[in-house]
Order: C-alpha cells, then structure tokens, then sequence
C-alpha cells in the first residue's frame, strides 16, 4: 500500500510539474499574443508613416528614395510579423498536441495504477478467504471429533439419571416400608 501511495505522490508530483510547464507554455503564449498586440501597433504606424510619405510623395517628388527606402523596411517588417503570428500559431498547435499526450499518458498512468490496486485487494481477499475456508474446516474436524464424546457423555449421563431415579425409588420404598 506504501508502494502505491509513493507512486500516486510521484503521479501527483509530475501532475504538478505538467501543470507548471502548462502555465509557462500558456505565459509565453500570453507575452506572444502581447508582442503580436504590439506588432499590429507598428503596423498601424507604419502604415500611418506609409501614407505620410505617400502624400509627400505627392506634395514633392524630391525625396523618392528615401519613400521607397521606407516602403521597403515597411514591407519587410509586414512578413516579419506575418511570420511571428504564424510561428504562433504553430506554436499553439504544437503546445495543445503536447498537453492532449502528456492528458493521455496521466489517464494510462492511473488505470494502470488503479488496475494494481484492484489486483491486490482482489489477492488479499482471495487469501484471507481461504485463511477462513481453512479454520472452518479445522473447527469441523473438532466438532465432528467432540460429537462422538459428546454422544458418550449423553449415555453415561443417561444412564446415572437411571440409575438415581431407580435409586431413589428404591429409597421410596424402604421409606414406606413396601420393600
């Protein structure tokens, strides 16, 4: 039974450290969300920046170059943030196939454990029962033995209340002086 306990504190002991690693997954996924929060900021930012050069673009066509300097960056910032929120995602996916295993493997785990506990109180009531079947039969053996004392100390009983009943008569008699 010390066996099990040990191992049910080293279930509950790992349960705690899944449950741990889970909460750190699920605060990275949460400063995720917070950095992609953050991305869309700059993304509206940029495109705020995007329009103020389209309109100088308009106004002036002096600083060209430096437009599409900014455009380019603006651009290659959008596919680095479409990149992050994909590694996301992925990442989310990977981090829900990850928690369903680790879920499946403490469900086998217990069955396991609880399937053991089930065979060793089935044993030791298999045992104790024929701990039981073995006393009874020793006690049936002893009452089987005493039956035929008992049988002789019914006679013998049977007899001395005979003999003390005629005894008795007899003295009945002498009392009365029929005899």
């Amino acid at each position: 039974m010390d066996m099990f306990t040990d191992r049910l504190a080293e279930k509950l002991a790992a349960q705690e450290i899944i449950t741990a690693n889970s909460a750190a997954d699920a605060e990275q996924i949460a400063r995720l969300k917070n950095q992609i929060v953050e991305y869309d900021e700059c993304l509206s930012r940029l495109r705020g920046l995007i329009e103020d050069g389209a309109a100088k673009l308009e106004n002036s066509r002096a600083g060209e170059e430096d437009i599409e300097r900014l455009v380019q960056e603006s651009i290659s910032k959008i596919r680095e943030m479409q990149q992050d929120a994909a590694q996301l995602e992925e990442f989310a996916a990977r981090l829900e196939e990850r928690i369903e295993r680790i879920n499946s493997i403490i469900d086998e785990n217990v069955h396991r454990e609880c399937v053991k506990v089930y065979r060793n109180v089935q044993a030791v009531v298999n045992e104790q029962s024929e701990k039981d079947n073995k006393v009874l039969e020793q006690l049936s053996v002893s009452v089987k033995k005493s039956d035929g004392k008992m049988k002789l100390i019914l006679g013998i009983s049977i007899a001395a209340l005979v003999v003390s009943v005629a005894g008795v008569v007899l003295q009945t008699l002498q009392i009365l002086h029929i005899f």
